[in-house]
């Protein structure tokens, strides 16, 4: 049916059940009021109700606003059920005021929504607006697209309304806003300047919220929070949040550093360190460690999750050494681009660590002094092809460690491994590509530098070797019972022998300087033949304490004999310097 005023096709269907209206030229206005209402010309207000079907086709059209429910421009449209206004650009006041049998209206962002443009629909429970449903005080937004969907302050204050059933009111009231939830992906909550500013912030009512489908929170996107307690679909390994995302949100477990998931039936505590340009010190540590240990007692388990950009760990500070000796620890996440120093003794002696994860394409360079010492459990390591340097006894002492992939860029070590038992040579990995360190004599050499840097037990240094030096820590510990020192040697390290089972060792003529406590605790080392310059005095402490358990130092091993090949006797002295142990043993 043409109508003059409508300028448009009006379609009364199947006995005026069905109301299609149809715009095919410019934009047009339908308009309400006494006396001046376009679809009261058409449809009287006695057969409103027995429209159950209610279409807009073609170009935007605008409803605007009327004085009262009863002069809204489809107000008493009982019969319709569902309205789908993707070609309405205004709906004003009373649109479809008292349309009772209405149930659920799909709008988008387009929409400029009236505050009361559905007042009097009680039974409208459903508001879907584009990928936002607003549903009885909780938001759902929805991407399913692969485009980002970025909300800012502005659209969050345009669409983000709320539905109160009591009074069938589209509200931009946000103190009825209870739960809110992100769902899909790509989705970006825009930051802010202040609190006041923030996307969803000062929602004095928000209980809960799900934020599995985005992927960054900007600055005080939830501030002033202060009943929010509920957080699900967190991903800190994906998403990226802000340290004041969270501000002043005094129920949710999150603060400018971390945020802490605790299970009370598992007794499992999952820290994530998700702040970027974040400082983690010990105090901080010791604070959180108190606060897991009231909420889930002394035996629970904890894992580190890394994820921020950018992190310092600082050791200053009250306390032990940042992680040290944190036994609930079983396993640490290391994210791409967390940081790129892992500072001296950080995890020293957490006895349950059994895991390290760390992610690819990090930025780690630097793993220090006895990071990771005296890690017990720990039995397989995959070093990250960024690092570089690994630090004096990094991962010395972890007795059960029994594989290790060492990349490509790993230029500069200094016993890593040392005191770790089950560790042997062949399985180390060492990068095809690394043209730094190489296995020769069962042991790891720098060829740049010419340094021994890790021994292990067995040893046989070649007589043809050209290694200069023999890094501290290299021999710590180590099952070893003899050795000689190739001649091309000029100095052994700091502790280099330290606490292994040596009992014989060679010194070539041209070693120059031996590093203090280079032979400390080796209580076994009583046969010492001196090739070299240094005068060396039996019992004594100098030169690393070489000598310190031998009675006599020998220049050459002639001078030493075997009785019943039990005791290694100095022949000139007739002086008994080692028990090999009897035959029948």
């Amino acid at each position: 049916m043409e109508h003059p005023n409508l300028g448009a096709d009006v379609a009364l269907l199947s006995a005026l059940q069905k109301l299609h209206i149809y715009n095919g030229v410019e934009p047009i206005q339908l308009n309400a009021g006494v006396g001046a209402s376009i679809i009261d010309n058409i449809i009287a207000t006695s057969i409103r109700p027995n429209i159950t079907e209610l279409t807009f086709e073609g170009n935007k059209m605008f409803i605007y606003a009327a004085d009262s429910a009863e002069n809204g421009v489809f107000a008493g449209f009982t019969g319709i059920t569902e309205l789908d206004l993707a070609n309405v650009e205004t709906i004003g006041a009373y649109a479809f005021a008292n349309c009772t049998g209405l149930t659920s209206v799909s709008a988008y962002l387009h929409n400029k929504l009236s505050t009361n443009a559905f007042v009097g629909c009680t039974n409208l429970t459903n508001l879907t607006i584009d990928s936002i449903e607003v549903n009885n005080g909780t938001i759902i937004i929805k991407n399913h697209s692969s485009e980002t969907l970025t909300i800012t302050k502005e659209l969050a204050d345009a669409y983000f309304i709320t539905y109160d059933p009591e009074t069938n009111l589209i509200s931009t009231d946000k103190s009825k806003i209870t739960s809110i939830q992100l769902l899909g992906g790509n989705i970006v909550l825009e930051g802010a300047t202040s609190a006041s500013l923030g996307v969803f912030a000062n929602l004095t009512n928000l209980q809960s919220i799900d934020i599995s489908g985005v992927t960054e929170i900007g600055a005080y996107a939830f501030a002033n929070s202060a009943k929010l307690e509920t957080l699900t679909g967190f991903n800190a390994q994906k998403q990226s949040i802000d340290t004041n995302a969270f501000n002043n949100c005094p129920l949710l477990p999150f603060d400018s550093v971390s945020y802490v998931e605790t299970n009370q039936d598992t007794k499992l505590a999952k820290i994530y360190f998700y702040a970027n340009n974040s400082t983690v010190t010990n105090d901080y540590i010791n604070t959180l460690k108190n606060k897991l240990a009231n909420i889930l007692g002394q035996n629970y388990t904890a894992e580190i999750y890394f994820t921020g950009s950018n992190i310092t760990l600082n050791d200053s500070g009250s306390g032990s050494t940042l992680f040290s000796n944190y036994n609930q620890l079983q396993k640490i996440y290391i994210g791409s681009s967390a940081f790129t120093v892992i500072p001296r003794s950080s995890f020293e002696g957490c006895e349950n660590l059994t895991e390290i994860i760390f992610a690819e394409d990090n930025i780690l360079q630097e793993i220090g002094n006895e990071a990771f010492a005296n890690c017990y459990s720990l039995k397989t390591i995959d070093l990250p092809n960024s690092l570089t340097t690994l630090g004096p006894m990094c991962f010395g002492g972890c007795f059960a460690l029994e594989s290790v992939t060492i990349g490509e860029n790993v230029t500069n070590i200094m016993a890593p491994f040392a005191l770790c038992q089950k560790l042997t040579l062949d399985n180390i990995y060492i990068h095809e590509n690394n043209q730094v360190l190489k296995k020769q004599y069962n042991c790891i050499v720098n060829t740049t530098t010419k340094t021994l840097v890790q021994g292990f037990s067995n040893q046989t240094l070649g007589a043809d070797s050209d290694i200069t030096s023999i890094a501290p820590y290299a021999f710590a510990g180590v099952s070893i019972t003899d050795i000689i020192i190739p001649s091309s040697v000029i100095s052994i390290g700091e502790v280099a022998f330290v606490a292994s089972t040596l009992y014989k060792i060679v010194l070539p003529e041209n070693l120059q300087t031996i590093g203090q406590s280079a032979f400390a605790e080796c209580y076994a080392l009583t046969v010492i033949i001196n090739q070299s310059s240094l005068q060396l005095t039996a019992g004594s402490e100098n030169y690393g304490g070489i000598a310190y358990y031998a009675d006599v130092v020998a220049t050459s091993e002639e001078e030493f004999s075997m009785i019943n090949e039990e005791y290694i006797v100095h022949t000139a002295t007739n002086t008994y310097v080692h028990y090999m142990g009897s035959a029948a043993e």
